[in-house]
């Protein structure tokens, strides 16, 4: 008899057990066929994404973002690590997140490419011309990415990020009297002032219209409010032509 293929090798020759019986146990000590063990390999020598169990026909690939760990040995499928993943049916290992050392994956065991993002520190730039259609670009300094996987950068109390062509950011500090005006956003695309504050607005420094400054801060204005100047316009104009006519007539 010949023994059964070892894990992660495989034999197209059947492998039957030889089963001997002592005292009431089975003990199977043998197999017939295996005359030769191949292992779970390629062209190119043996493939992390391959596995098989012990006497087994042939080998299968490991579950998507799983692979052998051949600098260990392992003989088990474990997830890949964070900054790598693995597609579903390869036999090749844990692929990396690119060429961009600034790439990496939220969690381990990821299954594609679309897992990875930027570190901490960047944040995605869309970019045609890149394989991946982005690259990480630095967070400019005065902004906030300490999380990884961010799309844009952090806006900080008291600082304005204004967005330029190419998704580019640029960080401006807003002025101590309307620092409270530029309040902490985590995406500066959803709003980037404080309450009656104009977004288009540099650093938050105007109000939006229909709203007038208060205490620091932008107020709207009540609905009777809005033909005040008007109302003193016209008062002012009829008082004038008043105090003409008794001036005329006086003299």
């Amino acid at each position: 008899g010949c023994p059964m293929c070892p894990p992660n090798t495989y034999s197209e020759e059947p492998q039957r057990p030889l089963a001997f019986i002592d005292g009431g146990t089975v003990l199977t000590l043998q197999h017939f066929g295996a005359t030769g063990c191949l292992p779970c390999a390629g062209p190119n020598g043996t493939l992390a994404g391959l596995f098989s169990s012990p006497g087994a026909a042939k080998c299968l690939p490991c579950p998507g973002g799983t692979a052998r760990d051949l600098e260990t040995g392992s003989q088990d499928c474990l997830p890949c690590n964070r900054g790598t993943f693995r597609l579903e049916g390869t036999a090749e290992g844990c692929v990396a997140c690119s060429a961009d050392e600034h790439k990496t994956t939220l969690e381990q065991g990821s299954r594609s490419e679309d897992s990875c993002v930027c570190k901490p520190g960047f944040y995605r730039q869309e970019d045609p011309t890149h394989p991946d259609g982005f690259v990480c670009s630095a967070c400019p300094e005065g902004s906030v990415c300490e999380d990884p996987g961010r799309e844009v950068p952090g806006q900080p109390a008291g600082f304005y990020l204004q967005q330029s062509d190419g998704d580019r950011w640029s960080v401006f500090r807003c002025s101590r009297d309307s620092s409270s005006a530029c309040p902490a956003v985590d995406d500066p695309r959803t709003g980037r002032c404080d309450l009656g504050r104009d977004d288009a607005s540099l650093a938050c420094s105007q109000c939006l219209r229909d709203h007038f400054v208060f205490k620091g801060g932008c107020e709207r204005c009540n609905p009777g409010t809005r033909a005040l100047p008007a109302v003193i316009a016209i008062t002012g104009y009829f008082g004038a032509m008043l105090a003409v006519y008794y001036f005329c007539n006086s003299a």
